[in-house]
């Protein structure tokens, strides 16, 4: 089992990264959106890693005699199922056609969404809200950033990191099980 855990623990390797280089270079990216980061990298590299974790159980494990009917045995939940999907598609399409394109989602004091507790990680910043207009024009909304994460178009504005974690938990979930039944 080292070679899935070896790939297992890559992942995780690179969700810790994620963690790591949320927050890194906001001011520089609200100023200018092309500043380049690592949190796109890591992310690419995460999903490569994760979505590699399965074949290296099946290649390992798959001649055992009982292993396909344990395999079609381990049914997700649906909600799990589909973000598996979702993270199958996203590899196909970051190793095959683009790169993936993360997007932040902001909370800003002041912008009448529910309480949030405030990650200690994150920056204090002030942002300030204006029309895209050329003349300087009055600040729309004005106040401290309460919450920011990354999401991307495929998850309808949800947190990308939250989704990370829940797909690596999957995973992980399924090499112990795999592991409970086969590896004596």
């Amino acid at each position: 089992m080292w070679r899935t855990r070896q790939k297992l623990g890559e992942a995780k390797f690179f969700l810790d990264k994620l963690d790591e280089h949320c927050y890194e270079n906001l001011a520089e990216r609200f100023a200018d959106p092309r500043v380049s980061e690592a949190f796109p990298y890591y992310l690419s590299a995460f999903i490569s890693a994760a979505r590699s974790v399965t074949w290296i159980l099946r290649s390992e494990y798959g001649r055992f005699p009982d292993w396909k009917a344990w395999w079609n045995s381990e049914v997700p939940a649906a909600h799990v199922a589909q973000l598996l999907r979702l993270f199958t598609e996203l590899r196909n399409r970051s190793q095959k056609a683009e790169p993936l394109r993360p997007g932040p989602i902001l909370r800003i004091e002041g912008d009448g969404g529910p309480p949030v507790v405030r990650d200690p990680k994150l920056p204090r910043m002030k942002i300030t809200i204006s029309g895209a207009d050329d003349e300087p024009a009055a600040p729309i909304m004005s106040g401290e950033l309460l919450a920011f994460t990354w999401t991307i178009e495929d998850l309808d504005g949800q947190d990308l990191l939250e989704s990370c974690r829940t797909y690596y938990e999957e995973l992980k979930r399924l090499v112990a099980s795999c592991e409970a039944r086969f590896a004596k």
